[in-house]
């Protein structure tokens, strides 16, 4: 006789398959410094696009993963100082992660700095 009730409790268990191998979760750090990395070449590409005339200013409220917030467009706009300094930052992982990749370098501009400071939304 086929039984075609669903399993429970220690039956459900034991029908579980146990994974072929385990991924190590991503530490937290890395997880803050890859998105910081995504984030500032995005809001880079961004800037470059509404110089351009490409896109207006609004694309940088589009919605995505790798969209800059407020507080992210205010860091990376004001990193040059007042006087709007070109600046380079660079994301690297630590020697000790598992997989090795190579350092991102991201150079901000003057004008892309005023264009970040201009998109972040404001309070009223």
């Amino acid at each position: 006789m086929i039984n075609d009730e669903p399993e429970t409790g220690a039956d459900a268990l034991d029908a579980v398959q146990e994974p072929m191998f385990e991924i190590p979760p991503q530490p937290f750090g890395r997880r803050i410094t890859d998105r910081m990395a995504a984030v500032a070449r995005n809001a880079q590409l961004l800037a470059d696009v509404v110089s351009s005339g490409d896109q207006p200013l609004r694309v940088f409220g589009t919605p995505g993963p790798d969209t800059p917030n407020a507080t992210e467009l205010e860091a990376l706009s004001g990193l040059g100082g007042t006087e709007r300094n070109a600046y380079r930052l660079r994301f690297a992982q630590s020697p000790l992660a598992l997989r090795s990749r190579d350092a991102i370098i991201v150079q901000v501009t003057p004008g892309q700095q005023r264009i970040m400071a201009e998109a972040r939304p404001r309070h009223r």
